[in-house]
């Protein structure tokens, strides 16, 4: 089934497109191995949960894994931009506010 979108453009063109057939672009991170990295940013780090002490991981006789990731966004390729990239953090605007008509 299409899902399809159309968007209005202040210039009064408009854009027609189908969000069901779109193109992955998704890049995996990989917490152990080459992943993306990007200005300097930490790379991901995957490590077992430490809840004072007591580590998180069957390989130390934990019943289970839970997984702690880090990773910052804006180094792994997962996310799109937006108007909070640029924007300070208590300016309060949404897009309708930016895009006046």
């Amino acid at each position: 089934v299409a899902m399809r979108t159309r968007l209005d453009l202040p210039s009064g063109a408009c854009a027609d497109t189908d969000l069901s057939s779109g193109v992955d672009c998704a890049i995996s991170i990989r917490f152990h191995g080459q992943s993306p990295e990007a200005f300097g940013l930490p790379r991901p780090v995957c490590q077992p949960l430490d809840v004072g002490g007591f580590i998180l991981n069957v390989d130390v006789g934990s019943p289970v894994n839970v997984d702690e990731l880090r990773f910052n966004v804006h180094g792994s390729g997962t996310h799109a931009e937006c108007m909070r990239h640029v924007l300070p953090r208590d300016s309060g605007k949404t897009i309708d506010q930016l895009n006046p008509q």
